[in-house]
């Protein structure tokens, strides 16, 4: 489980990378299901293996400040995004 939650944060994180280089709605959709989709696994780990409620809000903390950010460089760019 936990290797599961380890890739499928990765993968997140590159999503939103990608999508803060070229953004677009549909990437901009995509880095939201994939955050969530880290989230939820993050909460079956929490419940279903023996982690540290301490160690998961402090790593979670960190995961979530980095994916507002590069969301809010997404939303910007797509904002300033000329539509012909």
């Amino acid at each position: 489980m936990l290797v599961t939650h380890v890739v499928v944060a990765f993968t997140s994180l590159i999503i939103a990378s990608l999508a803060a280089y070229t953004p677009t709605k549909q990437k901009l959709l995509l880095t939201y299901v994939a955050t969530a989709g880290t989230l939820v696994s993050g909460a079956l780990l929490m419940v279903l293996e023996t982690v540290s409620v301490a160690r998961v809000c402090v790593s979670g903390g960190v995961y979530l400040v980095a994916l507002a950010a590069l969301i809010l460089i997404i939303r910007k760019k797509l904002a300033a995004t000329p539509l012909y």
